[in-house]
Parts: structure tokens; C-alpha cells; sequence
């Protein structure tokens, strides 16, 4: 049975880098693509009743026009930001600050166990 695991290793070394690239970009696919704003456009948008609603996560703000185009911008700690949202009716959400590890970080922590899985069961 050793000598047998060398015709298989390539298939199962397709198949879990095939896994990991798939993984890897299933996220990114979900994402609709934001158009990145400035704050101060975001300020006259909101003023001039354009904006539906946002949602704040962190110093990040995302959201929609009244015209269902998403939008994305960075904010500066802003008090009055929210009582301007409410004067104009637009929905607010919160979310925590997405600190979400880095796809480098995401790649190891996925594939490492894999490939030591892997090694072991090669030199078994």
C-alpha cells in the first residue's frame, strides 16, 4: 500500500489547494462592490435627504442611496453625525469593527492543518 499513496498524492494535493482557493474567494464573491465616498459627500448627501440607510462598524459607514446604490466611507469620530441621520429618517444599524484577520492569516490557519494531515499520512 505505500508504494500506492504516490499516484494518489497529486490528486489529493489538487483537491485541497482547489478547497483552500475556494475558500479563499467564496467571500469575496458575496460582496456587492460599495462605491467608495468621501465623509463630506456623505454629510451632503445626507443634508439633501439622499440617503436610505447606513450602517456603522467601527470608523467604517456603509450603505444605500434612496436610489439602491450601496456606498462606503470612513468616518471621524462625529457626534452629530447620528442626530443628522435621525433628523432625516434614515435607518441606522450597528455592527462591531469588523477586525477580521487577513488572507494570509486566514490561508494558514485553514491550510496548515491540512498540509501536516497530509505529510503525516505520507510518511505513515
Amino acid at each position: 500500500m505505500k508504494a500506492n499513496w504516490k499516484k494518489y498524492l497529486p490528486w489529493v494535493l489538487f483537491v485541497a489547494v482547489g478547497a483552500l482557493l475556494f475558500g479563499l474567494f467564496q467571500h469575496q464573491q458575496t460582496r456587492t462592490p460599495a462605491r467608495e465616498i468621501t465623509f463630506s459627500e456623505l454629510l451632503v448627501q445626507i443634508d439633501e435627504g439622499r440617503v436610505h440607510d447606513v450602517t456603522m462598524s467601527g470608523n467604517e459607514i456603509s450603505g444605500h442611496f434612496n436610489d439602491n446604490r450601496s456606498f462606503t466611507t470612513y468616518a471621524p469620530s462625529d457626534p452629530s453625525l447620528v442626530q443628522k441621520l435621525e433628523s432625516k429618517k434614515v435607518q441606522i444599524s450597528a455592527k462591531p469593527a469588523n477586525d477580521s484577520p487577513g488572507w494570509l492569516t486566514t490561508l494558514l490557519v485553514n491550510g496548515l492543518p491540512l498540509l501536516l494531515f497530509i505529510a503525516v499520512w505520507i510518511y505513515m
